[in-house]
Parts: C-alpha cells; structure tokens; sequence
C-alpha cells in the first residue's frame, strides 16, 4: 500500500463537501491504561444536550482485551462504534474519515500514533501523560491536551470541537 496514495485520497476526501456527520478517532490496543471508559464518558456528556451533539460519532479502531466490557458500556450509545482491529496500512483511510483524534491514555511512552494523525492534518486531543504531549500539541493551534484524571478537562476539549467543528 502506497502511503502516498492515502495521504493523497484523505486530502482530496476533506476537500469535497462535508459530511453531516463528523467524527473523533481513537486508534490503539482497547485496554485498561488506555483509559477508554473515561472517553466514553467524556463523549456522551460533552454531545448530550448539544444540538450539535447529535451530527458527532465516536469510533474506536483497535482490538484488546477490555473490547468486550467498552462494547457493553457503549451499547445504548448509536454513536459510538467499533472499526475493530485492522493491518497499520489501512488506519490512515480510517483517519481520512475522521475529524478529531483522541488519545486519552493514563500512560503512553510516546504514543505514535498521534504523529500519524497530525500527518492527516488532524486536530489531536492528547493526554498529557503521553510522552508526546509536550513536544506535539499546542493549545487552539492544532489541538488540546488534558489530565487523564479529570474528565471534565476532556469533555471541554470535545465540546470545543462539537462546537467549532471547522477549527
């Protein structure tokens, strides 16, 4: 696969018109120190009672073992969904579908993943216990970064977005 090729056919996906529907990405292994249940929360708190709420989703792409207890959690939540695990070559095509990439672990070395979307030209909200954060992000330029320990910090990052969806 031809890493040009997708980085070509994201560019030209977010020129054409906008969907409706916009989306924040989390990529990576569905466990515990990824602190996906506090994503959730996040999301759902930071859409409800938003009319704007209601045009985002929030995907997770990656397989792990708290799959099974994030999927139950989620379940009353249309809004939330699972791409599963994928080869590394198509994450980009799942980006290029995406508006905003999360990152909200407890602990992460570095978090790689971040630097692939910000090669989309995404926004990124990371948290700033990735080791990352600081070198990468920068507050309302290209993204936010948070405590993994306080969900509201969070939740108003996604609101920045639901609310500004062209930043």
């Amino acid at each position: 696969v031809d890493e040009e090729v997708i980085y070509k056919e994201y560019i030209q996906s977010k020129s054409s018109a906008p969907s409706p529907i916009r989306k924040f990405i989390y990529v990576g292994r569905l466990a515990a120190e990824k602190n996906l249940p506090m994503l959730v929360q996040a999301f759902v708190a930071a859409t409800s009672g938003l009319a704007a709420g209601k045009d985002w989703q929030l995907m997770f792409v990656g397989d792990g073992p708290e799959a099974t207890a994030l999927k139950a959690l989620t379940q009353s939540h249309p809004n939330i969904t699972f791409a599963g695990g994928m080869p590394w070559y198509e994450v980009p095509r799942k980006l290029a579908e995406s508006d905003v990439f999360v990152l909200p672990s407890k602990s992460e070395p570095w978090g790689l993943v971040v630097n692939e979307a910000m090669v989309c030209e995404m926004p990124v909200i990371v948290s700033a216990a990735c080791g990352c954060a600081e070198d990468l992000v920068q507050h309302y330029k290209n993204g936010f970064t948070f405590d993994p320990n306080q969900v509201l910090e969070l939740e108003n990052a996604l609101r920045y977005f639901i609310l500004n969806p062209d930043q």
